[in-house]
């Protein structure tokens, strides 16, 4: 027999006879012979690289800090109001003074840390008020308002000024005089008429309140009950399509002329200073907004080649208002009234309204707080009984 003896050493002879040889060890895992050659290597070459970790992406979400996002509907800004005086219920309260003509809230939020929104009133609170978009199409001063109520119920408690303010005032901010205008889009209310020049003007002196009342339109007659019913001393009166402030008057009896040989009293002259009683303190509560605004005071208006030596205009200077808001007010109560004329354009791109919330904010407050200026008291007889009606007399 042949027998064939493996090789590879797998079988050994062993006194004559084959027998299998023990496994050899196995093979080291490490080529190294010893943990001193591995440091020798690791000195020449460094330490093996460790795999990264897989770096985990942050999502970032992007915050719009814009004060004022967008344009509120009708039923969006009752709503927001609501919101506020829902989360502030010691400071504000919303209520109404009346409807438009397709029946939209007159809605107005009071703001005040005095107790008047608990229906109790200090003496010697002033009140204030500011309304916008009495002409339907102009709409920056109606979401100044909605969010200048926001920021004054927010503030109040972190800021100093802000909390002093509500603290002594009593404030009144309506948004829209004119809802159904803004709801189409038009200068007009649905009747088809001007609300600014629907107010009772100087040939009405002297006119019992329902006569004030007749053949008014139902948004411009809840404002005249609202002023007449209420001792408002400043009021600000926000527009759009120029950018200036103009005062009282508007319109108003001119010099006396003859015709047909009877003395009658002229309108004002357009063109022509039409200065009131009180034209020099309407002049610096005027300056006192432009000077406050982020260019106002600079008289020059983006959209138009007329400038207003720092930014402001006396009415009818600028051009004549028949039977205005701004005239009424001081015609008929205790309001000093301005008007405010906010943006070249009437309706700008939402995404600017936050810039134009920046452009005014420090005017809307600054007005707030000179509402405190001038004399303040109350008149008493040798009695100490209270005199109403009581006139001012300057030497």
């Amino acid at each position: 027999m042949l027998c064939v003896a493996p090789s590879s050493g797998a079988w050994k002879k062993v006194d004559g006879k084959w027998q299998a040889a023990a496994p050899p060890p196995p093979p080291s895992k490490s080529k190294f012979k010893d943990r001193s050659d591995i440091n020798e290597l690791i000195k020449l070459y460094g330490k093996p690289k460790q795999k990264k970790k897989k770096r985990e992406l942050l999502l970032v979400e992007y915050v719009d800090k814009s004060f004022i996002k967008t344009y509120h509907s009708h039923v969006q800004m009752i709503e927001a109001i609501d919101e506020v005086a829902k989360n502030y219920p010691n400071l504000c309260k919303r209520y109404s003074i009346g409807r438009s003509y397709q029946g939209r809230e007159l809605a107005v939020i009071q703001i005040s840390a005095t107790g008047s929104v608990n229906g109790v009133r200090p003496v010697l609170v002033p009140m204030i008020k500011y309304v916008a978009n009495i002409h339907g199409d102009e709409c920056v001063g109606r979401e100044l308002l909605i969010a200048l109520a926001r920021y004054l119920t927010e503030q109040y408690g972190k800021d100093e000024e802000i909390t002093q303010i509500l603290d002594t005032t009593d404030i009144h901010l309506m948004p829209s005089v004119n809802p159904d205008g803004y709801y189409h889009q038009t200068r007009h209310n649905k009747n088809d008429v001007d609300l600014n020049r629907n107010f009772p003007g100087w040939r009405d002196l002297g006119k019992s309140r329902n006569e004030l009342l007749q053949e008014r339109e139902k948004e411009s007659s809840a404002v005249i009950k609202w002023v007449l019913d209420n001792p408002f001393v400043l009021s600000l009166s926000f527009h759009d399509g120029y950018v200036l402030v103009n005062y009282p008057w508007d319109d108003g009896p001119g010099k006396d002329i003859f015709i047909l040989y009877i003395l009658c009293p002229a309108d004002a002259e357009e063109g022509e200073l039409a200065a009131c009683p009180d034209h020099n303190v309407f002049q610096k509560l005027s300056r006192l907004y432009a000077d406050n605004h982020a260019y106002m005071w600079s008289g020059k208006c983006l959209c138009h080649s007329e400038t207003f030596e720092r930014g402001i205009s006396n009415g009818a200077q600028w051009y004549v208002v028949d039977n205005g808001m701004q005239d009424f007010n001081y015609l008929f109560s205790n309001c000093l009234e301005l008007t405010v004329e906010l943006s070249c354009w009437k309706r700008p791109l939402a995404q600017v309204l936050d810039t134009e919330w920046d452009n005014n904010v420090d005017s809307l407050i600054v007005l707030l707080k000179s509402v405190h200026s001038g004399v303040k008291g109350i008149v008493l007889d040798q009695d100490g009984e209270g005199q109403p009606g009581a006139q001012a007399r300057t030497q």
